[in-house]
């Protein structure tokens, strides 16, 4: 029975964003003129943090247009190969290993995107002074405070609630026994947030101790690369958590896609077709015009002549 594949379809969700996370940006989503000016609007965003003189922003500016220049040249090729190759993979079926996969994929586009950020924020954390890292140690108490009051507010009903409209964004109206099936495998994963916030002050923490006691920007670089990919320190109980969810989740993807309607895969079928024009629009021409010659006979080389 041929069956969509979902799971790519719920992660591909992620996949713009990776580009202005690449860049310190938090926009959900980035349509091809807000892509344009991702560098202006991550030195916004790291302004907001670390309160940057006029010198400081000039230089995140050059650092971050640099960076935005290999994404767009590299990257953004790298997601709609990866979408085509996820419209080919919907013509079959799906099972766990296809799953991880995708996982896997989109993780890896998670670990480049930010290995090749790191350098330029190694950079700007290097130069700031007394007053600016205290301005960034207060920020990011704020932040922690913040999302102690959300897990507060029913952290877990919100997520399962959000996890469901995410769905029904790509399939549409989920039927009822999809939506319980779907509450029922949320319901039973552990809750990880508050481990992962504890973790996360401890390593704020740490980050500023580094920061004050003038280190080189390797020293740097190394630290913020195994706080934000390798998480060599994260406390056990919380990998074994992120790893049972994940498993879970692959679980629920696979018993959701093979319930779908012909309705709900011909919506997830239009959102991939819409997320890689998004994506082909967003690259400079010149990447463009080699990316369609590439792929002969696709449907956006003819759309785009």
């Amino acid at each position: 029975m041929h069956r969509s594949f979902i799971g790519n379809a719920y992660l591909l969700r992620r996949l713009v964003p990776v580009a202005a996370l690449a860049l310190l940006v938090t926009a959900c989503s980035m349509a091809d003129f807000a892509y344009d000016l991702a560098p202006r609007l991550a030195v916004r965003f790291v302004d907001d943090y670390l309160q940057l003189d006029n010198r400081q922003a000039e230089q995140a500016l050059v650092l971050f247009r640099e960076r935005h220049a290999l994404h767009a040249r590299d990257e953004l090729p790298r997601y709609y190969r990866f979408l085509v190759e996820t419209e080919t993979a919907t013509r079959d079926g799906i099972d766990a290993g296809e799953v991880d996969a995708v996982f896997d994929q989109v993780r890896e586009f998670f670990r480049l995107g930010i290995e090749r950020t790191i350098p330029a924020a190694a950079e700007i954390l290097a130069g700031l002074n007394v007053d600016q890292l205290d301005a960034l140690q207060e920020r990011l108490q704020e932040d922690v405070a913040e999302d102690r009051k959300r897990l507060a507010e029913d952290h877990a009903a919100r997520r399962r609630k959000e996890t469901l409209e995410d769905f029904e964004e790509w399939v549409g109206d989920l039927a009822e026994p999809q939506q319980q099936m779907i509450m029922r495998e949320l319901k039973a994963m552990e809750e990880t947030r508050p481990l992962w916030l504890n973790w996360q002050i401890t390593r704020n923490e740490q980050l500023i101790e580094l920061l004050r006691s003038r280190p080189q920007r390797d020293a740097i670089e190394a630290f913020l690369a195994d706080y934000w990919i390798h998480q060599s320190s994260a406390p056990e109980e919380l990998v074994q958590g992120m790893t049972a969810n994940r498993q879970r989740y692959r679980a629920m993807i696979v018993a959701l896609d093979g319930s779908m309607s012909e309705r709900q895969r011909r919506s997830v079928r239009e959102k991939l077709e819409e997320y890689r024009e998004m994506v082909l629009d967003m690259m400079p021409e010149e990447i463009r015009v080699v990316i369609l010659e590439e792929l002969p006979g696709n449907p956006a080389q003819r759309i785009h002549q």
